[in-house]
């Protein structure tokens, strides 16, 4: 479903007139259907991968195909197109992901019209994620009016709208305190197992480490090892501030 392939990103600063390796070599394999964590510090090249896998960036070398087609080929047209169909795209900002003035039952019912969906269907199928993502008792309610978890999973909602076989979730929890960390946690969960979606979550919180079916370790721009194999004092140590100083 998601293969990386030695993927480099190299961006050029135009203050310090210097290139910064943002992805260093990175591979890693990812099948239909599974669940997966990608947990590194800060500067490890986290969202510089998940914007590669979405199509909104192109590495500097190596390759990677999603769903069969080789995204680094594809024009930005190509890419863009991609993504509307198969992507679905959930950043911890909020504001990047809803429109606060809206409903949440508004903010899912946009994706459906802009899929031109007869308005029953649309409506159904909405009180169907209002009903997975427990959101049913503020379906009426402005996202402005909801607490922090309620719109991350409203988030996960809009995405899924427009049923997109892959998510790709960036710090979906790097805002929510333990409560609201698992809640979300948890509706990631009922997601995958109730609908089948490919779903991949990049974040630095550790705690991750275990909750999902796997988790891959990125440090540097490289893939640092799998949960399965590095122990909590391992990968505490591999969190540590890395080499790189700034966040791509």
């Amino acid at each position: 479903m998601i293969q990386a392939d030695d993927l480099l990103k190299v961006y050029y600063d135009p203050v310090t007139e210097y290139k910064v390796a943002a992805l260093r070599g990175l591979t890693l394999n990812i099948k239909e259907g599974q669940l997966v964590s990608i947990i590194g510090p800060s500067g490890s090249g986290k969202t510089t991968l998940i914007n590669i896998l979405a199509g909104l960036d192109v590495p500097t070398g190596g390759r990677v195909i999603v769903k069969g087609q080789q995204l680094d080929k594809m024009t930005e047209r190509e890419r863009r197109e991609f993504r509307y169909y198969n992507i679905g795209l959930i950043n911890q900002f909020i504001s990047q992901n809803l429109f606060p003035r809206l409903s949440v039952m508004d903010n899912l019912m946009i994706p459906k019209r802009m899929f031109c969906l007869p308005h029953e269907t649309a409506k159904k199928e909405v009180e169907e994620l209002l009903e997975l993502l427990r959101l049913k008792h503020i379906a009426k309610n402005n996202v402005e009016k909801i607490s922090g978890g309620e719109a991350i999973r409203l988030s996960l909602g809009v995405a899924l709208a427009k049923n997109p076989d892959i998510l790709l979730c960036d710090e979906p929890t790097g805002q929510l305190d333990n409560m609201h960390t698992k809640e979300v946690v948890e509706t990631i969960k009922d997601v995958n197992i109730t609908m089948g979606k490919t779903i991949l979550v990049v974040t630095h919180d550790i705690r991750f480490r275990t909750v999902f079916e796997r988790s891959f370790i990125i440090r540097d721009g490289r893939l640092a090892g799998i949960s399965i194999d590095i122990n909590r004092n391992q990968l505490e140590f591999l969190m540590q501030s890395s080499e790189m100083k700034r966040s791509y």
